[in-house]
């Protein structure tokens, strides 16, 4: 008699006591949203979060680490469609295990033409990202091709090659080592992109002109960092990538926008990039909006900024604490003042 074929799940379990782990029943999750014909998605859930992801196949199992002796055959022959096999794999390649100081998972997620990203992203290396594709060559062998953003972070193009007998290849470039672009044509694209582009344009845009502190950039960058309708984030960015730049006229415009803005976060990124520049032109904004900044928080981070200066801010340091509202704000006045 034919001895029966253990379940998917038991292969599962058995995968998981390579790692010390058996028993818990309740914390095995079959994901049944994701499966493929016959093959079956699992993952083990503890305090450490969702972990220990796999795809259980026919013949073996495919986890999350892009490891090649394992079943990736199995998993492509799964499904006619692309799209689904790229999604099946980028929820594999989503670390979702819990640690100190990670409040939410960074996901991998398949990058379409026209996919909108949360993730500041070189428009130009976003064009580059295709529809998945599945192919098959004269002798069996699957191929799966696909663009993945990996931990909402890195554009990634994977080619997964799976013949018939043997281990599968995996390759992976990163879309920034495929693209080449000259410096002038990144900074162009760049500055365009302040004043057309969305908001995931102009945080990358900030940081591309950041990156290469190209000062003709900044009236561009300017003009972002006074724009009322931008969002708080983007605004903030574009006070730091100002102060990056080191033009003339930076301290009065971040002075200025320290002054008027309407939100406590853009006002704390002002004085930040203050605080970066130097000479006596950033003392007086900050020395400035010491008198009339209304919210306490803001003010620390005006002290910070002051003490960045250090002799040069002195006199400002002093004035802070003397006749500041807030007890703490005098105090930390006082501490740098002593650390002159």
């Amino acid at each position: 008699m034919t001895k029966p074929t253990a379940s998917p799940e038991d292969r599962y379990r058995r995968y998981l006591q390579s790692f010390g782990i058996s028993g818990h029943p309740e914390s095995v999750l079959a994901m049944r949203e994701l499966d493929l014909a016959h093959v079956r998605f699992f993952a083990f859930e503890d305090d450490q979060g969702i972990r220990l992801k796999a795809a259980v196949t026919e013949a073996g199992l495919v986890r999350s680490g892009r490891h090649a002796e394992d079943d990736w055959r199995g998993l492509l022959a799964a499904s006619a469609g692309a799209g689904l096999l790229a999604e099946r794999i980028a929820w594999l390649e989503t670390d979702e295990a819990r640690g100190p100081g990670i409040v939410t998972p960074s996901r991998t997620v398949v990058v379409r033409p026209g996919r909108s990203l949360t993730t500041p992203t070189d428009p130009s290396l976003r064009a580059m990202a295709a529809e998945p594709t599945l192919s098959a060559t004269p002798d069996g062998t699957l191929i799966l091709q696909m663009w993945l953003l990996e931990d909402e972070a890195d554009l990634v193009r994977w080619i997964v090659t799976a013949p018939p007998r043997g281990n599968a290849r995996i390759d992976r470039q990163a879309a920034a080592a495929l693209f080449v672009a000259r410096p002038e044509e990144t900074l162009a694209r760049a500055t365009e992109l302040l004043a057309k582009g969305d908001e995931p344009d102009r945080l990358w845009a900030l940081q591309a002109i950041s990156d290469a502190s190209d000062p003709r950039a900044a009236p561009a960058v300017a003009a972002l960092l006074m724009d009322p309708a931008a969002s708080d984030a983007t605004r903030s960015l574009a006070a730091g990538t100002l102060a990056r730049l080191d033009i003339d006229a930076a301290a009065t415009l971040l002075g200025t926008t320290l002054r008027e803005a309407e939100t406590t976060a853009i006002r704390r990124a002002c004085a930040q990039a203050l605080g970066q520049l130097r000479g006596p032109g950033a003392v007086a904004e900050l020395s400035r909006a010491a008198g009339v900044e209304p919210d306490a928080g803001v003010r620390f981070e005006i002290v910070h900024a002051l003490n960045a200066h250090g002799e040069d801010a002195r006199e400002a340091l002093r004035s802070v604490a003397r006749t500041d509202v807030a007890p703490a704000v005098r105090n930390l006045a006082k501490i740098y003042i002593e650390g002159l």
